[in-house]
């Protein structure tokens, strides 16, 4: 493996490795990288450190293989050699969580810290020798955490997938910066997250607008980085408080900074601002839709919260025919997920105990961005909602997978869901086709774009009774706050253009 470049697994994180050199510091850092599995298989994954400048294309050392046990957490240690900054891909098929935390220690303290880990790693799992160390077990851990009288507060340091890069020409603003005399400095950071080199423009803002320097163009290496030292200093600039760099660059990139103290203990690590140009204004005018009492919330697909009483975007047409056919058309959007708003729920209006035996619910969803966190993002489930838990019916939901856009279709029945890749691209639109029949004994889900059939993923119907029942069946959308700490919302996703209907 050590011989070739890192192999494309179906996830992979990279994460900012900082090198700082304070002038005369007697600290030490190290970018701790802790790696679990919440699954019940173990799986392999592969970590590779680039030196900053070094291109990540090439072969080169700094690999390692390891195995990560079901449900255990592992930590990478050891990667960057001699302090230097760079940058660490990690690699896997199965859906690991990564997280990094940078720490500065006095350097005596990480010396004897490397010492130990390398006695602990002596029978970890790598196939590139002890280029980097992986540490497992509460003996390591304890060995390696370091004495809160003798280190700082570290700080988070983001990792970042390529889904989650800064698209070409897109603009990363890093702000709140700070520059002092003797003191606090500011160190930048570039990632190059393609296989192309890259040129970027950086530009540095003081707190009220105004240029502190000419652009300047910094060349990356193809998945490379380059780390700017105290980056205002070099620029000529002693003194600033809430400073900015804009960032861009002509390929998918990622920038953050990290402050240091004098001495170079780390205050900040910041990652670019969030925008809200795609956001709603608040207070928007909107038209409330009639949704079940809080208390007659449905069953718990994992994360989903029907009890959120939201608002919708557009008055909802609600009939019945003559012949028993029950309508609900929602035209024009009707949820753009918000931290503030990020669910929403239909009531269909379905006689109390009359049966149907069929369900379609087509709508369209728009996909800004996966989320990077969390491990799943919960998109919509039809349910018969019931204030007794036990009498609550989920007909199916669907939920995502961030890391690798799978498709979980949740048959309503706990353990019963149908798994598989899906055609979910961030900045695209879907026209999205559910339908629960009885008679042909098949829940499914088609999947349109541009009016194509891109996709299908279909289960067995495992609730017979598709009728109200003396309770609501309902549609919903999104969901709120965070369930299991792996479920997330559908932040800044669209949907649009809902028609529901109910056959006899």
């Amino acid at each position: 493996m050590a011989a070739t470049a890192t192999p494309a697994f179906a996830g992979q994180v990279f994460i900012p490795v900082a090198g700082h050199q304070a002038p005369g510091s007697q600290i030490a850092y190290r970018t701790e990288v802790w790696v679990t599995n919440p699954g019940q298989a173990e799986a392999q994954a592969v970590a590779r450190f680039v030196e900053q400048g070094a291109d990540g294309t090439a072969p080169g050392a700094g690999e390692a293989v390891f195995t990560v046990p079901a449900g255990a957490t592992v930590l990478l240690a050891k990667f960057a050699p001699n302090g230097e900054a760079g940058m660490l891909a990690v690699s896997a098929a199965a859906a690991l969580e990564v997280r990094a935390r940078l720490r500065a220690l006095p350097a005596t303290d990480a010396s004897a810290a490397s010492e130990v880990a390398g006695a602990l790693a002596a029978g970890a799992a790598s196939d590139a020798g002890d280029a980097i160390e992986v540490i497992a077990g509460a003996d390591a851990i304890d060995a390696l955490a370091p004495d809160p009288s003798r280190s700082w507060p570290g700080a988070a340091i983001q990792a970042v997938s390529a889904a989650g890069a800064l698209a070409a020409g897109e603009v990363a603003h890093l702000q709140g910066l700070r520059r002092q005399p003797g003191g606090e400095v500011t160190d930048l950071g570039l990632l190059d997250l393609s296989e192309q080199a890259a040129l970027c423009q950086v530009s540095a803002f003081a707190s009220d607008g105004s240029p502190v320097a000419a652009p300047a163009t910094v060349s990356l290496p193809p998945l490379g980085t380059r780390q700017l030292a105290d980056a205002f200093g070099a620029l000529g600039v002693q003194r600033l408080a809430g400073g900015r760099f804009e960032v861009s660059c002509d390929q998918p990139f990622y920038a953050h900074a990290v402050m240091f103290a004098a001495g170079g203990a780390v205050v900040e690590a910041v990652a670019p601002s969030q925008s809200l140009a795609d956001l709603p204004a608040a207070g928007a005018a909107v038209a409330a839709a009639p949704t079940a009492a809080p208390d007659a919330a449905g069953t718990a697909g994992p994360g989903l919260d029907p009890a959120a009483a939201p608002a919708a975007a557009a008055v909802p047409e609600r009939s019945v025919s003559a012949s028993g056919v029950v309508t609900l058309a929602v035209p024009g959007t009707f949820l753009h997920a918000t931290a503030a708003n990020s669910f929403i729920s239909y009531d269909l209006a379905a006689q109390p105990g009359f049966a149907y035996h069929r369900a379609t619910v087509d709508f369209d969803l728009s996909i800004s961005e996966f989320n990077h966190v969390l491990l799943f993002t919960g998109v919509t489930s039809f349910r018969r909602p019931n204030k007794n838990r036990k009498n609550r019916v989920l007909y199916y939901a669907m939920q995502l997978v961030n890391r690798n856009q799978k498709t979980i279709l949740d048959l309503g029945v706990e353990n019963r869901f149908v798994r598989t890749p899906g055609p979910w691209k961030a900045g695209h639109t879907y026209h999205l086709t559910f339908t629960y029949d009885l008679r042909g004994r098949q829940v499914k889900l088609d999947v349109f774009e541009n009016g194509r059939h891109l996709y299908q993923i279909a289960g067995q119907p495992l609730h017979p009774d598709l009728s109200a029942n003396g309770n609501p069946l309902t549609v919903d959308f999104g969901q709120t706050g965070i369930g299991d700490g792996a479920y997330g919302p559908p932040l800044g996703w669209t949907y649009a253009n809902l028609n529901v209907q109910l056959q006899p």
